[in-house]
């Protein structure tokens, strides 16, 4: 990403998750962590909203799970565009905690709305006539490091409105 040209500034941090247990957050990935104090979350976020955030994951860890990593990639998504980047390729998806709901179509009218702003549509309407209409949970945008993914997420980003990204919703409270 600091390569291409499209960023200003880009910095990488480490999270560092094991079951149970809040995330903790780690400047530069690459330094052991090892006798480090985790920095605060809210250094992630920037109050003028001109951050992005992506997550480089694979979503197979325990803290997926067990729903620690979702309570922290909440407030993400209550701060900033935020997204998951999925390490594996699409068909290993149904073997990571992306499985758990059904995906749903994001996109958004305004330029930088944050992740929890989005509006959700499901991707099969048919299967939300058969579902109901229970109060949508937060969904998390998805995708791989591709260029045709990252187009869709930074029209999103941009307030295209007609463009839409697949997001997973996870609710919370399950």
């Amino acid at each position: 990403l600091e390569r291409q040209g499209a960023f200003r500034w880009v910095t990488t941090w480490r999270l560092q998750t094991e079951a149970g247990q809040t995330p903790k957050l780690f400047p530069n990935w690459q330094d052991p962590v090892y006798g480090r104090r985790p920095a605060r979350a809210r250094q992630l976020f920037d109050p003028t909203g001109r951050r992005l955030i992506l997550l480089l994951s694979d979503c197979t860890s325990a803290a997926w799970h067990s729903g620690a990593l979702l309570n922290w990639l909440n407030r993400c998504c209550q701060q900033a565009p935020t997204t998951v980047v999925q390490l594996l390729s699409q068909r290993l998806w149904s073997q990571s905690a992306l499985s758990r709901g059904n995906p749903v179509w994001l996109s958004a009218l305004e330029a930088g709305t944050v992740t929890a702003k989005l509006t959700a549509k499901p991707q099969s309407p048919l299967l939300q006539q058969l579902l109901g209409q229970p109060e949508q949970p937060v969904a998390i945008p998805g995708g791989t490091l591709e260029a045709e993914p990252l187009q869709q997420w930074a029209k999103v980003v941009a307030g295209s409105g007609e463009t839409r990204n697949i997001g997973y919703p996870f609710d919370l409270q399950a």
